[in-house]
């Protein structure tokens, strides 16, 4: 294949599982593991963190805040 209009018709060609796949290999290729992530294969956590609401995260803060917000931080060996 040696010109552009060759490729694209030959992608166009490609089933669409087929063209997700290319695309994966091509965003590896060009921009490392990295761009492969945003490409479709995001990280997956073990256990997906709970769904809570604004206020109750506000309040989980908050707490920490109290609970860890007192070490100082010169004295800790």
């Amino acid at each position: 294949m040696s010109t552009i209009t060759e490729i694209e018709n030959a992608v166009d060609a490609l089933s669409q599982r087929e063209q997700q796949t290319l695309l994966q290999h091509l965003t590896v290729k060009l921009h490392g593991r990295a761009g492969a992530v945003s490409a479709g294969r995001r990280k997956r956590w073990p256990v997906q963190p709970p769904k809570v609401s604004k206020v109750e995260s506000q309040r989980i803060a908050q707490r920490i805040e109290s609970e860890f917000g007192r070490v100082e931080w010169e004295n800790w060996k």
